[in-house]
């Protein structure tokens, strides 16, 4: 970030709270909308949105850090491999949302905000950031915002099965994917640090948990229960 610089600093916090800073964006930087596998695995979205701080801003000062939880280093196809870096991501321990993306390279730290933190009520009506999109060779839906489709090109061979991004959460699916739905609210955004959170539809009993005790459950609100890997495990590479 140059010394001339504009910058701005907007209010930024996880869904429960834990996690609390003020942000420096510049108005000049071009966000990152990642759409490689690892990022939409941490993110549970098509991409990940990601917002260049600089070290200095991005912790200095705060008194945060005993709330977030550092992740393994793992790689990411359209930060990483691009910079020749790995990349350790921080998420908070109590409701699990992604807030920090750190690139290693070269003895040196970059940080990444998951822009899905952000504050809606202080953010700047008249800014709109340049977005750089990375890894878009990933299959549709999950390409490039211009090219998504709606529905998959061909029927997953079923019964499928996913998992976070270390794998100690794992499931089995008989469910053909019927839609996709990309939610916006700020719940949303900020449990998945995203631009918004992607969902398909399926029923309870076409779901099976493999590692049920891997996982931590969070009512969100009234209506809503998610389940994510419980941060109090060590999330090994």
């Amino acid at each position: 970030m140059s010394a001339t610089a504009e910058v701005f600093y907007l209010p930024s916090a996880c869904h429960c709270g834990a996690v609390r800073f003020l942000a420096p964006i510049a108005r000049e930087r071009s966000w990152l909308s990642c759409h490689c596998s690892d990022c939409r695995r941490v993110h549970g979205s098509a991409f990940s949105v990601l917002c260049p701080l600089e070290e200095k801003d991005a912790l200095g000062g705060s008194n945060f850090r005993g709330a977030l939880k550092e992740g393994p280093l793992s790689m990411c196809a359209g930060l990483a491999g691009s910079l020749n870096a790995s990349v350790r991501r921080h998420f908070c321990q109590t409701c699990g949302s992604t807030c920090l993306v750190a690139l290693h390279m070269e003895g040196k730290v970059v940080f990444l905000l998951a822009v899905g933190i952000l504050s809606d009520k202080h953010f700047p009506n008249n800014f709109k950031p340049e977005m750089e999109e990375l890894a878009t060779q990933s299959p549709a839906p999950f390409g490039p915002l211009a090219v998504r489709q709606q529905s998959f090109p061909g029927r997953p061979q079923l019964p499928a099965t996913g998992s976070c991004l270390c794998g100690k959460c794992r499931f089995r699916t008989t469910a053909s994917p019927r839609e996709f739905q990309h939610c916006h609210c700020s719940m949303c955004r900020k449990l998945s640090g995203s631009a918004y959170q992607t969902w398909t539809p399926v029923k309870r009993t076409e779901v099976e948990w493999l590692t049920p005790t891997a996982l931590k459950t969070l009512r969100s609100s009234r209506r809503l229960v998610r389940s994510f890997l419980n941060p109090g495990l060590q999330c090994d590479p």
